[in-house]
């Protein structure tokens, strides 16, 4: 089978007030966290644009596993969902398997002048998942302590954050940053603020190097 993977940089004006509200439920309390950790020497609040990165896989299965699931013992990591957002170090690949070690995922949030990445999976059991992830510094805001890892999502049970599924929130992401995804299974990865050292020359040179063989035997397709 044959996967093709959409690689496309944009940026949104947050300098306007439409590109200021468009970019809002995506950053509401994003830049005091990142001022308070000092995980950026960007002050993303007075920047005038919104520069991010957008991959797309088409011909895949999308995340599948329980979003509600909150740990997994060692030896029973069988849950994508869990392993891409949740999961530190660990993969449901096998030893031969690229990627294996867990690791590749953090890439796209170092990339990231917030650390962050939002994520829209589309399943084969036709569920639509929407949730975002930013991995600062251990930190402080007005006495009150935090742990590095953030999340963009909803609040369920224990205080765990579970992904949006409500289809006008997941139709306003897909607008705003322009996804190919409607309902195709398979992850869609935005990196917003993406690292001015990122170009799209960077980019390209990067998939010829690294995944030469699979596109030459016609195994991917990248636009």
């Amino acid at each position: 089978a044959q996967v093709r993977v959409s690689i496309r940089i944009s940026s949104i004006a947050t300098g306007t007030s439409a590109g200021a509200a468009m970019i809002a439920p995506y950053a509401t309390g994003l830049v005091d966290h990142l001022r308070a950790a000092k995980s950026t020497d960007t002050d993303l609040s007075s920047s005038p644009h919104c520069r991010y990165l957008v991959f797309e896989d088409f011909g895949t299965k999308g995340l599948e596993g329980a979003p509600e699931q909150w740990w997994i013992s060692e030896g029973k990591n069988t849950n994508p969902f869990f392993n891409f957002f949740r999961g530190e170090g660990i993969s449901d690949k096998h030893v031969e398997a690229r990627g294996r070690h867990g690791v590749g995922k953090f890439v796209f949030a170092a990339a990231s002048d917030a650390r962050a990445i939002l994520a829209l999976t589309v399943r084969r059991d036709k569920r639509r998942l929407l949730m975002g992830t930013a991995v600062l510094r251990l930190h402080s805001i007005d006495s009150r302590h935090y742990l590095p890892d953030g999340w963009f999502g909803r609040t369920g049970k224990d205080s765990l954050v579970l992904p949006l599924e409500a289809s006008d929130e997941i139709s306003d992401f897909i607008q705003v940053f322009g996804l190919q995804r409607e309902q195709e299974p398979g992850l869609s990865i935005v990196v917003p603020w993406l690292d001015q050292s990122i170009s799209s020359e960077a980019v390209v040179e990067a998939v010829a190097r690294g995944y030469f063989y699979p596109i030459l035997r016609k195994e991917l397709v990248v636009d």
